[in-house]
């Protein structure tokens, strides 16, 4: 992406010379790589996936952008934590309020004993 907004500078007609062409290029820099880097972050923020959009805003540009907004989501927390308690697959350890699996005894989180239901 940067190669090419040098050979775009140069093309202008001698217009990567002083200051005009600085800013020229600098601009180009920021409509082209930076702002696509930052939108594409943002959107997978939103989604779950922040780093997948920024590496796919870094190196795809505006392309990248499209392609978070078609990548589906991320997962919630808890969303899955509500489905496995609901399903029963999962209880609430009484001490550190982590996830395990129903009919466990010993907590994996804190390693404490678990009430028998």
């Amino acid at each position: 992406m940067i190669p090419l907004l040098f050979l775009f500078v140069a093309r202008l007609g001698q217009g990567g010379r002083g200051i005009e062409g600085m800013l020229l290029v600098l601009f180009l820099f920021a409509v082209l790589w930076v702002a696509p880097a930052a939108v594409a972050y943002h959107l997978g923020e939103r989604r779950g996936l922040g780093l997948v959009g920024l590496l796919l805003g870094v190196f795809l540009s505006w392309l990248g952008v499209a392609v978070v907004l078609v990548l589906p989501g991320g997962t919630d927390e808890d969303q899955v934590r509500a489905e496995r308690l609901a399903a029963g697959t999962h209880a609430v350890c009484p001490w550190c309020r982590e996830l395990v699996r129903t009919g466990a005894v010993v907590c994996p989180h804190c390693r404490r004993d678990l009430p028998v239901a």
